[in-house]
């Protein structure tokens, strides 16, 4: 879950208010990409037998349970069915944003869990706003790892988050022989799975994380708001009332009912999803040691990649000021060299967060037990 606050910067001043919250993947997104990490592993006989058998104890279902979350079930903002396991972890970290817990500040961040989730990565660059061809993205090289830089507390924290939920994971497994603590490595896999899936969604890369700059002077209820800054610049934001959030429709809208035509859409989001898992993991991967903060930069920047695709989906589905789900679902755009509806462009973003989430799992049981 993404909510999302006015900042002030040493280098620039963002106008806005308080935005309303949109899930990441969903509940039913994090928790069907969760599982499909672990049944990878735990399908696979050359894994290690306590690895295999701890997912195996805190994920209890096959992949008929798991195609069924996806094809027939809703699972609703609070996933009150959804709590034990991973599971219950993997959603937790949007769970708890709204609770005394939640709102707690995190440290060394300084900040509530709501700014864990997402990096606007503009906020690196020349200055804090999204230009549709890309050209205010940063380079690798102008992101710090340093926490205490006063961009973080703006752009958000996933990419340390991410890194910390990682080691968290390695300790909590265990070294060479030594047993582990399974509360604290089931709550650590499900909150590193719910990151790196966080960081595979497009909105979760940019400051216009609802796409309403492509909205901005065709629907009316969009409103652009440009503020000067003290260095010259200008920066640019844009409010809409609630009903008009893509980024909402790209996480729930697919879900809304198992009725026809989005009956079919489900269906083929779980074709093109296992399809492009198996490809993706016929790919070969370099071994070298995990970098969490590297991964998550790696993941953020790729998914930028996606957002023109997402806001011409979003100029078609709200057309007529209101939002229609067929004009979305079947917008197609190329990227990267392929031409993919929305449906397949979210299938293309969970198989690399099914995969992402595996590989991390692996490496962190790896890394623990060579010690």
């Amino acid at each position: 879950m993404r909510v999302r606050f006015a900042a002030a910067l040493a280098v620039a001043l963002v106008l806005g208010a308080a935005a309303s919250p949109a899930l990441a993947w969903s509940h039913q997104g994090h928790i069907v990409c969760t599982r499909l990490a672990a049944l990878r592993i735990i399908n696979d006989e050359t894994a290690p037998a306590e690895l295999r058998e701890f997912l195996r104890r805190n994920m209890p279902y096959d992949l008929d349970a798991v195609k069924r979350t996806v094809l027939g079930e809703f699972v609703g903002a609070q996933a009150r069915d959804y709590q034990t396991g991973l599971d219950g972890y993997s959603t937790l970290p949007d769970r708890i944003q709204d609770t005394d817990e939640g709102k707690q500040k995190i440290e060394p961040y300084g900040a509530p869990e709501s700014k864990m989730h997402f990096c606007d990565l503009e906020f690196f660059a020349k200055e804090p706003q999204y230009k549709p061809d890309l050209s205010n993205k940063p380079k690798r090289e102008d992101i710090p790892r340093d926490v205490k830089d006063p961009r973080w507390l703006a752009a958000g924290f996933v990419p340390l988050r991410l890194d910390e939920s990682y080691k968290n994971l390695v300790t909590a497994f265990g070294a060479k022989n030594k047993p582990i603590n399974n509360t604290d490595a089931a709550k650590w896999t499900g909150y590193l799975a719910h990151y790196l899936q966080d960081c595979t969604q497009p909105h979760h890369a940019t400051i216009d994380f609802k796409s309403l700059s492509y909205l901005a002077g065709k629907v009316p209820s969009v409103r652009t708001i440009k503020t000067d800054l003290s260095n010259g610049g200008v920066s640019v934001s844009y409010r809409a009332d609630r009903d008009v959030n893509p980024h909402g429709d790209l996480e729930f809208q697919l879900f809304e009912n198992a009725n026809e035509p989005r009956k079919t859409w489900r269906e083929d989001l779980w074709r093109e999803l296992n399809a492009r898992i198996d490809k993706k993991s016929k790919q070969p991967v370099k071994p070298a040691e995990y970098d969490g903060f590297a991964k998550s930069l790696d993941l953020l920047f790729d998914s930028y990649t996606y957002l023109p695709a997402v806001g011409k989906a979003a100029q078609a589905a709200y057309a007529t000021g209101k939002f229609d789900a067929e004009a979305f679902f079947t917008s197609k755009d190329t990227v990267n060299g392929e031409e993919l509806t929305i449906v397949q462009l979210m299938a293309e973003r969970k198989a690399r967060a099914v995969l992402e989430v595996e590989h991390a799992i692996r490496a962190a049981w790896t890394e623990a037990k060579a010690k």
